[in-house]
């Protein structure tokens, strides 16, 4: 299989229900789509804790290769999040992904995906201790 750099590879809402395996993957360039049956807010929330098992792969494959894919996650609500795509031996890092990460592993891709926090409230927190400093300075 080819995922060019155009294409799609689209799992389905019960991919975690069923086994889906590819036994090869020539080229990974494109996008990887998983479509949820429920929101991303359900299934964070769920006893799964926003983490689940797109498909499974043959152990041929080279996951640094694999990683190239983007990998984005559609709702229910056709709300789209998009992964950081990392490997088993960048896990451990602390990763600065936009809501989620997607794992290639030696033959599963992975993917979990946690709660946003507002941008907003950490700039607010963040600019507080700066500004009272400034207005200091200027009563001063």
């Amino acid at each position: 299989m080819d995922v060019s750099a155009s294409a799609f590879l689209v799992i389905g809402a019960n991919a975690n229900k069923g086994t889906v395996t590819i036994d090869r993957i020539a080229k990974c360039l494109g996008t990887v789509r998983i479509h949820l049956a429920t929101s991303v807010e359900t299934f964070i929330s769920s006893s799964s804790a926003g983490a689940g098992v797109a498909f499974h792969y043959s152990s041929n494959n080279v996951p640094a290769d694999l990683k190239n894919c983007a990998v984005e996650v559609v709702d229910s609500n056709m709300q789209t999040v998009s992964l950081t795509s990392t490997t088993t031996a960048t896990v451990g890092r602390r990763l600065l992904a936009a809501s989620g990460t997607a794992n290639w592993g030696p033959n599963s891709m992975t993917y979990t995906m946690s709660r946003q926090q507002p941008s907003g409230a950490s700039f607010s927190f963040a600019a507080l201790p700066i500004l009272m400093i400034g207005m200091f300075g200027l009563l001063m």
